[in-house]
Formats: C-alpha cells, structure tokens, sequence
C-alpha cells in the first residue's frame, strides 16, 4: 500500500509485538518482511499486504482480524484521506 503521512502511532499492533517477544528486526526476519516496513507499520505510514496480514499473524500466533483490528486506525484515516472533501460556503 502507499507511503501515506501519519501522526499517531501504531500501539496496538506494537502492543502485541512486544507482548509476544518479538522486536521489529526479528518479527520481520520471521516473516520475511524487513525492518524498514515493520518500523512504517508501526508509525502507520503503512498497513501489511494480504500476504503480510497472513504472515504476521501465524508469526505472532493470533488470527488475522486480531492483527488486521490493529490496523483500524490506520485504515480509517487512509479511507478518510481519498473520500472527496466537501467545501464550506
């Protein structure tokens, strides 16, 4: 998905990283996803492919909507940036 600007983190999804043990670096070896990527899922500059969702969630032993409910936020606010604005009269 697109490199799109955030100003919140992620904590949920760090949340359950750490709750499992996991740093970035180790997490993203275990997936086959690189450190870069993990950190920008984390600052939600982006949110996992299908097929990172897939790979996430087996690595951190949770079903995909848990991970996936992590990325709410992230998902609302890139919904929100590409729905047309409505202009004040």
């Amino acid at each position: 998905m697109g490199n799109l600007q955030r100003n919140t983190a992620n904590l949920e999804f760090k949340s359950l990283r750490l709750s499992k043990g996991f740093t970035q670096k180790g997490l993203g070896d275990t997936c086959g996803i690189n450190q870069t990527r993990m950190s920008y899922f984390e600052m939600n500059y982006e949110v996992p492919s299908k097929e990172e969702l897939g790979k996430l969630s087996k690595a951190l032993g949770v079903g995909i909507k848990k991970v996936m409910d992590t990325f709410h936020q992230t998902l609302e606010k890139i919904k929100n940036e590409r729905e047309p604005r409505q202009e004040k009269r």
